[in-house]
């Protein structure tokens, strides 16, 4: 697509380049002016876009996230659309990368890993299914001997809460009250920075899109 749109922020069929990425781009475009709450705006959000790619899209891509992932997404667009794109696989990937080549130590073995369909439905979207993956790994990784790490990263899922919902109920099942306690912590206190930096304008719009 890239090539085809001669490195334009919009593909020949006008969509944006990065389908689930503009989304992602137009929230931190909002956070970054001081009106966070604009990301839960489809008016607002959707200008955006359209300002982003240059082409008045019918499409309209929501970000559906919860407050703390503006956290993440904040610094996006401090670098122009595609460059902030590129930037966006190649740490969510690499981060795949490494959680997954610990997970299955053998060079042999790591590769359908990365090989995997998901991946590269994941880099044409940039979705942010690479980064979910990766905290799921280190997680695994580090449940045994480092619980409270492992809890750090599930409760860095909570912008994905249909992914995160069974991981407390699976840690509960097991008395893994190390990491239960340390990724609810985790969770309760990106909501509390999040209410702080962003205001509570930014929940109001969170919970409307639900509504």
């Amino acid at each position: 697509w890239l090539v085809l749109s001669g490195g334009s922020p919009a593909d020949p069929s006008g969509k944006p380049v990065g389908t689930d990425f503009i989304n992602m781009y137009g929230a931190s475009v909002a956070a970054l002016s001081g009106n966070a709450a604009g990301a839960y705006d489809p008016a607002i959000h959707h200008a955006i876009q359209t300002r982003v790619i240059g082409v008045d899209s019918p499409d309209y891509f929501a970000f559906h996230n919860p407050p703390p992932y503006l956290f993440a997404v904040l610094p996006l667009a401090l670098l122009p659309y595609i460059p902030a794109l590129l930037a966006w696989i190649a740490l969510t990937g690499t981060a795949y990368a490494v959680v997954s080549a610990r997970i299955m130590g053998d060079g042999a073995t790591r590769l359908p890993l990365l090989a995997f369909p998901a991946v590269f439905v994941n880099i044409g979207h940039g979705h942010n299914g690479l980064l979910s993956a990766a905290l799921f790994g280190a997680a695994a990784l580090c449940l045994d001997r480092r619980a409270v790490s492992a809890g750090i990263a599930i409760g860095l899922l909570c912008y994905k809460p249909q992914l995160a919902v069974l991981a407390p109920v699976a840690l509960a099942a097991a008395a893994r009250w190390g990491a239960f306690f340390s990724a609810a912590a985790t969770v309760i206190g990106l909501a509390l920075l999040s209410l702080l930096a962003f205001g509570v304008e930014t929940w109001n719009g969170f919970t409307a899109l639900g509504a």
